[in-house]
């Protein structure tokens, strides 16, 4: 099987909690109250997640080395929906006996899922952010606070991950919202710049581009959260055939929930099926062709509903 570190996870979860940045903020502006922002959040949020955590909980008994009689009264399967259903996947990822003997070196059943406590830590701290910002009068003053939560962000994860490789416990704040503020911040400065940004990114995609590969010689990323925005909206906008792919639905929430199951249940499938599935391309292609259709039958019969 190919390895799994030709793809950088990280990215992808970066990439996602910036865009979360740029949508939630319009979501926010477009909202005439702050109780209608949450309820939006609400709706988009919580009814799929909870989908997900408990079907999945049930469809993996097909995949546990337990009885279906063991699995269902085994304290863990109880655990876990419990603290799932609380955001904390990190308390407990597992199933019990699923994805024992599985290929995947990720045992936790939905490695996702740890991003939803962040999420929502951002939805509850973005009023906070909007609110000084439309407390200071100059664009130059509204534009270095959004920097000082930046580089604030930034050094807030150095400094973590150095207090962690001695004190193995602070390691787990590397994961939390201050770590990844820099992200959304840069969501949020994308949206109430965008007139400005948008007309120089032709000059910007090429260092942006340099400075994301050094970032894995260099192990530094101060200007990853940056250079990431613009790669992303650069390309984002202008490969313009992405418009007319699909339907005006968006499958990406539902698809990220998905995404990680499918991955460890293709694992988990991968002894009993022919070699030529070990083809890291034909992989790909199970993985996005099922979350697709999972997701689509998701927003389409289940959420819209």
């Amino acid at each position: 099987m190919f390895n799994l570190h030709i793809f950088d996870l990280h990215v992808c979860v970066c990439v996602f909690f910036f865009l979360s940045g740029f949508w939630v903020t319009k979501s926010y502006f477009s909202s005439s109250t702050l109780k209608e922002f949450f309820l939006k959040r609400i709706k988009k949020i919580l009814p799929l997640y909870f989908l997900v955590v408990f079907g999945f909980a049930f469809f993996c008994v097909f995949f546990s080395s337990l009885t279906p009689i063991e699995y269902f009264t085994n304290p863990e399967f109880f655990k876990y929906l419990f603290w799932n259903s609380l955001f904390l996947n990190f308390v407990h990822p597992s199933l019990p006996g699923v994805f024992e003997n599985s290929l995947s070196p990720v045992k936790a059943v939905n490695g996702s899922l740890w991003t939803i406590k962040v999420e929502i830590g951002f939805y509850l701290v973005l009023p906070l952010i909007i609110f000084i910002f439309s407390k200071l009068k100059t664009q130059k003053k509204q534009n270095l606070f959004l920097a000082a939560i930046y580089v604030l962000s930034v050094l807030f994860q150095f400094v973590i991950s150095y207090i962690g490789k001695t004190i193995p416990l602070f390691s787990k704040l590397d994961n939390q919202l201050p770590s990844f503020m820099s992200f959304f911040v840069m969501g949020i400065f994308y949206f109430l710049n965008y007139k400005t940004i948008a007309p120089k990114e032709k000059f910007l995609i090429v260092p942006s581009l340099l400075i994301f590969v050094l970032h894995y010689f260099t192990e530094t990323a101060f200007l990853l959260p940056a250079t990431l925005a613009i790669i992303v909206m650069f390309f984002g906008t202008r490969l313009k055939f992405l418009s007319k792919i699909g339907s005006p639905t968006d499958f990406s929430y539902s698809m990220y929930l998905v995404h990680f199951p499918i991955f460890n249940i293709l694992f988990a499938l991968n002894p009993l099926v022919n070699e030529k599935f070990q083809n890291p391309i034909l992989f790909l292609v199970a993985e996005f062709s099922i979350t697709f259709t999972l997701a689509f039958l998701l927003e389409k019969y289940f959420v819209k509903k």
